[in-house]
Protein backbone atom coordinates (compact mmCIF):
# COMPACT_ATOMS: atom_id res chain seq x y z
CA UNK A 1 0.00 0.00 0.00
CA UNK A 2 2.81 2.39 0.88
CA UNK A 3 4.40 1.90 -2.54
CA UNK A 4 1.07 2.43 -4.31
CA UNK A 5 0.56 5.70 -2.44
CA UNK A 6 4.10 6.76 -3.30
CA UNK A 7 3.50 6.06 -6.98
CA UNK A 8 0.26 8.00 -6.67
CA UNK A 9 2.24 11.06 -5.56
CA UNK A 10 4.75 10.57 -8.36
CA UNK A 11 1.88 10.42 -10.87
CA UNK A 12 0.48 13.62 -9.38
CA UNK A 13 3.82 15.34 -9.95
CA UNK A 14 3.90 14.16 -13.55
CA UNK A 15 0.30 14.83 -14.57
CA UNK A 16 -0.52 18.16 -12.93
CA UNK A 17 1.52 20.38 -15.30
CA UNK A 18 0.14 18.54 -18.36
CA UNK A 19 -3.54 19.13 -17.64
CA UNK A 20 -4.57 22.49 -19.15
CA UNK A 21 -5.41 25.06 -16.50
CA UNK A 22 -8.72 25.78 -18.27
CA UNK A 23 -9.77 22.23 -17.42
CA UNK A 24 -8.22 21.90 -13.97
CA UNK A 25 -9.45 25.29 -12.73
CA UNK A 26 -12.99 24.41 -13.82
CA UNK A 27 -13.25 20.80 -12.64
CA UNK A 28 -10.46 20.71 -10.00
CA UNK A 29 -9.45 17.26 -11.19
CA UNK A 30 -5.97 17.24 -9.67
CA UNK A 31 -7.08 18.96 -6.46
CA UNK A 32 -9.66 16.21 -5.91
CA UNK A 33 -7.08 13.56 -6.81
CA UNK A 34 -4.60 14.95 -4.27
CA UNK A 35 -7.19 15.25 -1.49
CA UNK A 36 -8.21 11.63 -2.05
CA UNK A 37 -4.56 10.56 -2.08
CA UNK A 38 -3.90 12.37 1.21
CA UNK A 39 -7.02 10.78 2.68
CA UNK A 40 -5.88 7.27 1.67
CA UNK A 41 -2.41 8.03 3.07
CA UNK A 42 -3.83 9.11 6.44
CA UNK A 43 -6.13 6.09 6.67
CA UNK A 44 -3.18 3.80 5.92
CA UNK A 45 -1.12 5.51 8.61
CA UNK A 46 -3.86 5.35 11.24
CA UNK A 47 -4.83 1.68 10.86
CA UNK A 48 -1.25 0.47 11.21
CA UNK A 49 0.34 0.76 14.67
CA UNK A 50 3.92 1.20 13.44
CA UNK A 51 2.89 3.63 10.74
CA UNK A 52 0.81 5.55 13.28
CA UNK A 53 3.79 5.97 15.57
CA UNK A 54 5.91 7.02 12.60
CA UNK A 55 3.29 9.62 11.68
CA UNK A 56 3.33 11.10 15.19
CA UNK A 57 7.12 11.25 15.35
CA UNK A 58 7.45 12.68 11.84
CA UNK A 59 4.82 15.35 12.52
CA UNK A 60 6.64 16.45 15.69
CA UNK A 61 9.86 16.91 13.73
CA UNK A 62 8.08 18.52 10.79
CA UNK A 63 6.29 21.17 12.83
CA UNK A 64 9.51 22.26 14.55
CA UNK A 65 10.81 23.72 11.29
CA UNK A 66 10.51 27.53 11.19
CA UNK A 67 9.34 27.58 7.55
CA UNK A 68 6.59 25.06 8.31
CA UNK A 69 5.52 27.09 11.36
CA UNK A 70 5.25 30.18 9.16
CA UNK A 71 3.20 28.24 6.58
CA UNK A 72 0.86 27.05 9.34
CA UNK A 73 0.34 30.61 10.56
CA UNK A 74 -0.51 31.68 7.01
CA UNK A 75 -2.98 28.84 6.52
CA UNK A 76 -4.69 29.66 9.84
CA UNK A 77 -5.11 33.28 8.72
CA UNK A 78 -6.45 32.04 5.39
CA UNK A 79 -8.93 29.78 7.17
CA UNK A 80 -10.14 32.59 9.44
CA UNK A 81 -10.61 34.85 6.41
CA UNK A 82 -13.24 32.49 4.99
CA UNK A 83 -15.58 33.73 7.71
CA UNK A 84 -15.68 37.33 6.46
CA UNK A 85 -14.93 36.82 2.75
CA UNK A 86 -17.52 37.88 0.19
CA UNK A 87 -16.81 34.71 -1.80
CA UNK A 88 -16.39 32.13 0.96
CA UNK A 89 -16.22 29.25 -1.47
CA UNK A 90 -13.23 30.77 -3.24
CA UNK A 91 -11.55 31.60 0.08
CA UNK A 92 -11.99 28.01 1.28
CA UNK A 93 -10.78 26.65 -2.05
CA UNK A 94 -7.62 28.78 -1.92
CA UNK A 95 -7.02 27.76 1.70
CA UNK A 96 -7.31 24.06 0.89
CA UNK A 97 -4.97 24.49 -2.05
CA UNK A 98 -2.33 26.11 0.17
CA UNK A 99 -2.86 23.27 2.66
CA UNK A 100 -2.07 20.72 -0.05
CA UNK A 101 1.36 22.36 -0.48
CA UNK A 102 2.09 21.68 3.19
CA UNK A 103 0.85 18.11 2.80
CA UNK A 104 3.09 17.54 -0.24
CA UNK A 105 6.09 19.01 1.59
CA UNK A 106 5.44 16.76 4.60
CA UNK A 107 5.09 13.68 2.43
CA UNK A 108 8.34 14.20 0.59
CA UNK A 109 10.25 15.06 3.75
CA UNK A 110 8.91 12.02 5.61
CA UNK A 111 8.32 9.33 2.99
CA UNK A 112 10.74 9.87 0.11
CA UNK A 113 14.04 8.00 0.27
CA UNK A 114 16.52 10.27 -1.51
CA UNK A 115 18.84 7.43 -2.55
CA UNK A 116 16.05 5.16 -3.72
CA UNK A 117 13.43 7.58 -5.07
CA UNK A 118 15.32 10.65 -6.31
CA UNK A 119 15.60 9.31 -9.86
CA UNK A 120 11.84 8.73 -10.05
CA UNK A 121 11.09 12.20 -8.71
CA UNK A 122 13.41 13.81 -11.26
CA UNK A 123 11.87 11.88 -14.15
CA UNK A 124 8.30 12.66 -13.12
CA UNK A 125 9.21 16.37 -12.94
CA UNK A 126 11.36 16.75 -16.05
CA UNK A 127 9.61 14.48 -18.56
CA UNK A 128 6.36 16.51 -18.43
CA UNK A 129 8.44 19.70 -18.58
CA UNK A 130 10.05 18.43 -21.79
CA UNK A 131 6.60 17.80 -23.32
CA UNK A 132 5.41 21.27 -22.32
CA UNK A 133 8.66 22.73 -23.66
CA UNK A 134 8.17 21.10 -27.06
CA UNK A 135 4.58 22.39 -27.21
CA UNK A 136 5.79 25.84 -26.15
CA UNK A 137 8.41 26.06 -28.89
CA UNK A 138 5.87 24.79 -31.43
CA UNK A 139 3.47 27.55 -30.44
CA UNK A 140 6.29 30.09 -30.17
CA UNK A 141 7.17 29.55 -33.83
CA UNK A 142 3.80 31.05 -34.72
CA UNK A 143 3.97 34.19 -32.60
CA UNK A 144 2.97 37.08 -34.79
CA UNK A 145 1.10 34.91 -37.29
CA UNK A 146 -2.38 36.25 -36.76
CA UNK A 147 -4.25 33.47 -38.57
CA UNK A 148 -2.73 30.89 -36.22
CA UNK A 149 -3.00 32.96 -33.07
CA UNK A 150 -6.67 33.75 -33.47
CA UNK A 151 -7.62 30.21 -34.44
CA UNK A 152 -6.52 28.80 -31.07
CA UNK A 153 -8.66 29.11 -27.98
CA UNK A 154 -6.19 29.22 -25.13
CA UNK A 155 -2.42 28.78 -25.71
CA UNK A 156 -1.74 32.53 -25.88
CA UNK A 157 -2.30 35.55 -23.65
CA UNK A 158 -1.91 39.14 -24.77
CA UNK A 159 -0.04 41.99 -23.09
CA UNK A 160 0.21 45.35 -24.82
CA UNK A 161 -0.54 43.68 -28.13
CA UNK A 162 2.11 40.95 -27.67
CA UNK A 163 1.06 37.30 -27.93
CA UNK A 164 2.60 35.26 -25.11
CA UNK A 165 2.52 31.47 -24.77
CA UNK A 166 0.99 29.75 -21.75
CA UNK A 167 0.69 26.17 -23.12
CA UNK A 168 -1.08 24.24 -20.29
CA UNK A 169 -0.40 26.68 -17.46
CA UNK A 170 -2.56 29.56 -16.25
CA UNK A 171 -0.35 32.50 -17.12
CA UNK A 172 2.76 33.34 -19.20
CA UNK A 173 4.56 34.46 -16.05
CA UNK A 174 3.82 31.09 -14.45
CA UNK A 175 5.20 29.33 -17.51
CA UNK A 176 8.36 31.44 -17.48
CA UNK A 177 9.07 30.84 -13.80
CA UNK A 178 8.21 27.13 -14.14
CA UNK A 179 11.07 26.73 -16.59
CA UNK A 180 13.38 29.00 -14.57
CA UNK A 181 13.00 26.74 -11.53
CA UNK A 182 13.75 23.64 -13.62
CA UNK A 183 16.49 25.16 -15.79
CA UNK A 184 19.36 25.81 -13.39
CA UNK A 185 19.54 22.34 -11.76
CA UNK A 186 19.69 20.95 -15.30
CA UNK A 187 22.43 23.43 -16.23
CA UNK A 188 24.54 22.21 -13.31
CA UNK A 189 23.96 18.57 -14.27
CA UNK A 190 25.15 19.37 -17.80
CA UNK A 191 28.15 21.29 -16.40
CA UNK A 192 29.39 18.31 -14.37
CA UNK A 193 28.40 15.59 -16.85
CA UNK A 194 31.48 13.86 -18.31
CA UNK A 195 29.84 11.93 -21.14
CA UNK A 196 29.73 14.09 -24.26
CA UNK A 197 26.53 12.67 -25.75
CA UNK A 198 24.58 13.05 -22.52
CA UNK A 199 25.99 16.56 -22.00
CA UNK A 200 24.78 17.57 -25.47
CA UNK A 201 21.31 16.09 -24.89
CA UNK A 202 20.93 17.88 -21.55
CA UNK A 203 22.23 21.08 -23.16
CA UNK A 204 19.55 20.86 -25.87
CA UNK A 205 16.86 20.40 -23.21
CA UNK A 206 18.24 23.51 -21.44
CA UNK A 207 17.96 25.40 -24.73
CA UNK A 208 14.37 24.21 -25.05
CA UNK A 209 13.59 25.58 -21.60
CA UNK A 210 15.28 28.91 -22.39
CA UNK A 211 13.23 29.29 -25.58
CA UNK A 212 10.05 28.81 -23.57
CA UNK A 213 11.22 31.43 -21.08
CA UNK A 214 11.77 33.79 -24.02
CA UNK A 215 8.38 33.08 -25.64
CA UNK A 216 6.58 33.59 -22.31
CA UNK A 217 7.61 37.27 -22.56
CA UNK A 218 7.75 37.26 -18.77
CA UNK A 219 9.99 40.08 -17.59
CA UNK A 220 10.34 38.48 -14.15
CA UNK A 221 11.51 35.22 -15.72
CA UNK A 222 13.94 37.08 -17.98
CA UNK A 223 15.38 38.93 -15.00
CA UNK A 224 15.69 35.66 -13.05
CA UNK A 225 17.50 34.10 -16.03
CA UNK A 226 20.02 36.94 -16.23
CA UNK A 227 20.60 36.98 -12.45
CA UNK A 228 20.99 33.20 -12.42
CA UNK A 229 23.58 33.26 -15.20
CA UNK A 230 25.50 36.01 -13.42
CA UNK A 231 25.54 34.02 -10.17
CA UNK A 232 26.77 30.91 -11.97
CA UNK A 233 29.48 33.01 -13.63
CA UNK A 234 30.69 34.39 -10.29
CA UNK A 235 30.49 31.15 -8.29
CA UNK A 236 31.36 28.42 -10.79
CA UNK A 237 32.88 29.42 -14.11
CA UNK A 238 33.31 32.61 -16.16
CA UNK A 239 32.26 30.68 -19.28
CA UNK A 240 28.62 30.85 -18.17
CA UNK A 241 28.67 34.51 -19.23
CA UNK A 242 28.86 33.27 -22.81
CA UNK A 243 25.27 32.07 -22.39
CA UNK A 244 24.25 35.60 -21.50
CA UNK A 245 25.83 37.00 -24.67
CA UNK A 246 24.13 34.32 -26.77
CA UNK A 247 20.79 35.16 -25.15
CA UNK A 248 21.40 38.86 -25.84
CA UNK A 249 22.13 38.13 -29.49
CA UNK A 250 18.92 36.12 -29.71
CA UNK A 251 16.95 39.03 -28.33
CA UNK A 252 18.41 41.41 -30.91
CA UNK A 253 17.64 39.02 -33.76
CA UNK A 254 14.01 38.46 -32.76
CA UNK A 255 12.03 41.75 -32.98
CA UNK A 256 9.17 40.88 -30.55
CA UNK A 257 11.73 40.16 -27.82
CA UNK A 258 13.81 43.25 -28.47
CA UNK A 259 10.64 45.40 -28.49
CA UNK A 260 9.64 43.94 -25.12
CA UNK A 261 13.10 44.65 -23.68
CA UNK A 262 13.23 48.22 -25.01
CA UNK A 263 9.78 48.91 -23.56
CA UNK A 264 10.60 47.76 -20.04
CA UNK A 265 10.90 51.26 -18.72
CA UNK A 266 7.97 52.74 -20.58
CA UNK A 267 4.88 53.63 -18.59
CA UNK A 268 2.54 51.89 -21.02
CA UNK A 269 4.25 48.55 -20.34
CA UNK A 270 3.79 48.84 -16.58
CA UNK A 271 0.61 50.90 -16.36
CA UNK A 272 -1.79 47.93 -16.05
CA UNK A 273 0.21 46.25 -13.33
CA UNK A 274 0.54 49.48 -11.35
CA UNK A 275 -3.22 49.96 -11.51
CA UNK A 276 -3.82 46.46 -10.15
CA UNK A 277 -1.46 47.27 -7.29
CA UNK A 278 -3.42 50.48 -6.72
CA UNK A 279 -6.62 48.49 -6.33
CA UNK A 280 -4.85 46.19 -3.85
CA UNK A 281 -3.77 49.18 -1.79
CA UNK A 282 -7.33 50.55 -1.74
CA UNK A 283 -8.57 47.18 -0.45
CA UNK A 284 -5.87 47.27 2.21
CA UNK A 285 -6.90 50.80 3.24
CA UNK A 286 -10.48 49.61 3.70
CA UNK A 287 -9.52 46.55 5.76
CA UNK A 288 -5.91 46.98 6.92
CA UNK A 289 -6.05 44.41 9.73
CA UNK A 290 -7.89 41.47 8.16
CA UNK A 291 -7.89 42.11 4.41
CA UNK A 292 -10.82 41.29 2.12
CA UNK A 293 -10.45 37.52 2.40
CA UNK A 294 -8.26 34.85 0.86
CA UNK A 295 -8.55 34.86 -2.94
CA UNK A 296 -11.14 37.65 -2.88
CA UNK A 297 -9.05 40.31 -4.60
CA UNK A 298 -10.26 38.93 -7.92
CA UNK A 299 -13.88 38.79 -6.71
CA UNK A 300 -13.91 42.41 -5.52
CA UNK A 301 -11.78 43.83 -8.34
CA UNK A 302 -14.76 44.94 -10.52
CA UNK A 303 -16.41 46.63 -7.52
CA UNK A 304 -13.28 48.61 -6.66
CA UNK A 305 -12.73 49.58 -10.29
CA UNK A 306 -16.16 51.23 -10.21
CA UNK A 307 -15.21 53.08 -7.04
CA UNK A 308 -11.80 54.10 -8.46
CA UNK A 309 -12.16 54.51 -12.26
CA UNK A 310 -8.56 55.70 -12.53
CA UNK A 311 -7.52 52.06 -12.01
CA UNK A 312 -9.49 50.68 -14.95
CA UNK A 313 -7.45 48.43 -17.26
CA UNK A 314 -9.50 47.58 -20.39
CA UNK A 315 -9.83 43.83 -20.88
CA UNK A 316 -8.44 43.00 -17.44
CA UNK A 317 -11.55 42.67 -15.29
CA UNK A 318 -11.42 40.12 -12.45
CA UNK A 319 -7.64 40.08 -12.80
CA UNK A 320 -5.05 39.02 -10.18
CA UNK A 321 -2.68 41.48 -8.53
CA UNK A 322 0.46 40.32 -10.43
CA UNK A 323 2.28 40.62 -7.11
CA UNK A 324 2.25 38.12 -4.24
CA UNK A 325 3.03 40.78 -1.63
CA UNK A 326 0.12 42.98 -2.68
CA UNK A 327 -2.11 39.89 -2.86
CA UNK A 328 -1.34 38.91 0.75
CA UNK A 329 -1.59 42.53 1.91
CA UNK A 330 -5.01 43.10 0.33
CA UNK A 331 -6.50 39.69 1.14
CA UNK A 332 -5.10 38.93 4.64
CA UNK A 333 -4.09 42.37 5.94
CA UNK A 334 -1.20 42.95 8.31
CA UNK A 335 -2.31 40.38 10.89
Amino acid sequence: VNELIKWGFFIYLGIIPLIPDTINSKYRIMDIYLVLLVFVYLINMLVNYERRNKLCNDLKKFFKDSIVIFMLIVIVLMGVSTVYSVDRGLALQETIRFGTYIAILYYFVSEIDIKKDLGKVVRFIYYPAFIIGVLGVTLGRHLGVNSWVHSLDNPFRYANGVARIVVTLDNPNTLGMYFIVLLFPLVMIAFYEKRTVKKVIIGLVCLLFILNIAFSFSRNAWLALVVGICILTIIYNWKFIIGLFIAGAGVLLYPPLSTRIVGLGKAVMNDGRLKHWGIALEMFKDKPLTGVGNGNYVTLHPEYVKLFPKFIVPGEENYPTHNSYFKILSELGIL
